[in-house]
């Protein structure tokens, strides 16, 4: 028997291969799940972090009247919106299968992103 070919010798080269070249495989499937797990974790974090945002940003329009893009909360909410756009970017990359619904998401994020930089909370409410 030649050199790696024993039951349960590791081959890194050829089983890191066989996860990229054979979808539909156990190595491809693992493969694909081990590559987005992280930005799962990501995403879980930046959406309680958006949820947070838009919390304060709800109080925000209660209590006060200088809502303008330089208010500390706007650029808040900004900044969270152009992290999940460019989370939901990775996992169209990373899981094709989903990616027209990641894509999709990350086409509304860096809209209201867009839209919370130039005008503001108010701007934003009124479009």
């Amino acid at each position: 028997m030649g050199r790696g070919t024993d039951p349960g010798t590791l081959r890194p080269v050829t089983d890191g291969l066989d996860a990229t070249r054979f979808p539909g495989s156990a190595q491809y499937e693992a493969h694909q799940r081990a590559r987005a797990e992280h930005l799962h974790t990501d995403l879980a974090k930046a959406l309680q972090e958006r949820s947070e945002a838009w919390d304060d940003l709800n109080a925000l329009a209660d209590d006060d009247d200088d809502t303008g893009v330089d208010h500390p909360v706007n650029v808040q909410v900004v900044t969270v919106c152009r992290n999940l756009a460019e989370i939901y970017q990775d996992l169209a990359l990373a899981e094709s299968a989903f990616s027209h619904e990641y894509e999709a998401e990350a086409g509304n994020f860096t809209r209201a992103g867009y839209r919370f930089a130039e005008h503001g909370q108010l701007g934003y409410a009124a479009e």
